[in-house]
């Protein structure tokens, strides 16, 4: 909060003690990926399709005997374009901390490391033995 103030027409304001640890978080991005995740469940089947085909598509990019022996198939028009390869995006989940002990500290880290840990579970290759 600026502390800009005119003598002899406003007091100074007071500067704000530091956050704490334990202090509430801003959810409103939680929330909003709540809302997201919502509409997406509502309408499963669309985005299950959707899903299928991009994993179709990759696989197709990726498979070396439908191009002529080039592994990297249909980049090979447009070789400065990255492809994702795997669903989630790189780098640290939404809201992760860094690590810098073992606990979590404030309980929606907790949640959104189980969280995490649950997407990257379902996206494990079936046991089929």
């Amino acid at each position: 909060m600026p502390r800009i103030s005119v003598p002899g027409i406003a007091a100074p304001f007071p500067v704000p003690a530091p956050p704490s640890p334990l202090d509430p978080l801003d959810a409103t991005r939680l929330a909003l990926r709540l809302a997201a995740l919502g509409r997406t469940l509502d309408d499963l089947p669309v985005a299950a399709r959707r899903f299928a085909l991009w994993r179709a598509r990759i696989a197709a990019l990726t498979d070396p005997s439908r191009h002529g022996g080039n592994a990297a198939g249909g980049q090979a028009k447009n070789p400065g374009r990255a492809r994702r390869i795997w669903p989630f995006r790189p780098g640290r989940p939404p809201g992760q901390r860094p690590a810098r002990g073992r606990e979590p500290s404030h309980p929606v880290h907790a949640v959104l490391d189980d969280v995490h840990g649950l997407a990257l579970w379902a996206l494990e290759p079936a046991d089929t033995s």
